[in-house]
């Protein structure tokens, strides 16, 4: 599923939608999302009158005959809310088995995936890691000195 075409070449993508559909969706992908969005990636994009929710699982150079679609049916999505994929390709190819098999939509199946903390419209940041350096300081030493009653225990 990695996708080597270089970035103005992802004119398409298909999306996984959480909707009780077992099929696809196309979304042109704008220009400024071009290099950025990866496959795994969750986007905004309008369904009927509302946004959904979407993951992104392929990248498409043109649109797919059999579709029928004309570049003017394709609407843009709104939204890329992952810059960093929440989903690996070992998940995104194990939720693809599970709808088959089960019979049910890879969109429902991705969202399932997820850690139960993330709803589908938020935004992910990268967790900081907060730490403490511990220092070593001669009783002797001017820096020693310097540091409160308090800081010395």
């Amino acid at each position: 599923m990695s996708d080597t075409s270089p970035p103005e070449a992802k004119r398409y993508v298909e999306v996984a939608l959480p909707v009780p559909l077992r099929k696809l969706f196309t979304y042109r992908l704008p220009v400024g999302f071009a290099g950025v969005a990866k496959i795994g990636a969750r986007v905004s994009v309008p369904f009927g009158r509302q946004k959904l929710v979407g993951y992104i699982v392929n990248f498409r150079e043109g649109i797919d005959p059999e579709t029928h679609l004309r570049d003017t049916d394709i609407k843009d999505i709104a939204e890329l809310l992952d810059e960093d994929p929440l989903l690996s390709e070992e998940i995104i190819q194990l939720t693809k088995w599970a709808a088959d098999y089960y019979a049910t939509s890879w969109g429902e199946m991705l969202k399932a995936s997820l850690p139960a903390g993330i709803s589908s419209s938020t935004r992910v940041r990268p967790k900081r890691r907060k730490s403490i350096r511990l220092l070593h300081f001669d009783e002797n030493s001017e820096m020693f000195e310097k540091l409160s009653d308090q800081h010395r225990r």
